[in-house]
């Protein structure tokens, strides 16, 4: 097929300025294409990022939820070792009310040759330093101590003897 050129031959641009004119074209066309091509970029980098946020807060405020949650059961589990503890307090002092009870006994009967030093009594055991003026007065003592029944063993851990202070006991009980 022939190509017609309506044109005058004298407006027809020369061959250097039609091969510029020819590469501008393709540059144009490319960066219209790169354009194109990163405003899709862009646009998708957008909204992947967008999604990814979303999902992020909306992770975020279920875990607010769930340590608002566990605040409120750590709060009930340190309340319920608090009420524990204190339990075990009041059995502990009822335990050692029944070991100076039983002790109350032990000292309604005692006479006047009889002296404690020091008593330290806790749940489980009992310590005494007596002071005895007499081998009569500490039979005695030892008898009343031994056939109360109550104690679990009786242990002597000091005994000494001293012509002006008598006889000095460091006991030590353990309740049945």
């Amino acid at each position: 097929m022939a190509t017609f050129n309506l044109l005058p031959t004298e407006l027809t641009p020369k061959g250097s300025l039609q091969k510029i004119a020819n590469l501008i074209k393709k540059f144009s066309t490319i960066g219209f294409a790169v354009f194109i091509v990163g405003a899709v970029a862009m646009l998708s980098f957008y909204l992947i990022n967008y999604f990814q946020l979303k999902n992020i807060v909306a992770e975020q405020k279920k875990l607010e939820t769930s340590v608002k949650s566990l605040q409120k059961t750590e709060q009930q589990l340190i309340l319920i070792r608090d009420r524990i503890a204190k339990a075990k307090t009041i059995w502990a002092t009822e335990t050692v009310i029944d070991n100076l009870n039983a002790y109350k006994k032990l000292i309604n009967n005692l006479t006047s040759d009889i002296a404690f030093n020091d008593v330290a009594v806790d749940a489980k055991k009992t310590a005494l330093s007596i002071s005895i003026n007499n081998s009569t007065s500490l039979s005695q003592f030892m008898s009343q101590l031994v056939s109360q029944n109550i104690y679990e063993s009786i242990i002597l851990k000091s005994f000494t003897f001293s012509q002006k202070a008598g006889y000095e006991l460091v006991l030590e009980t353990l309740i049945k």
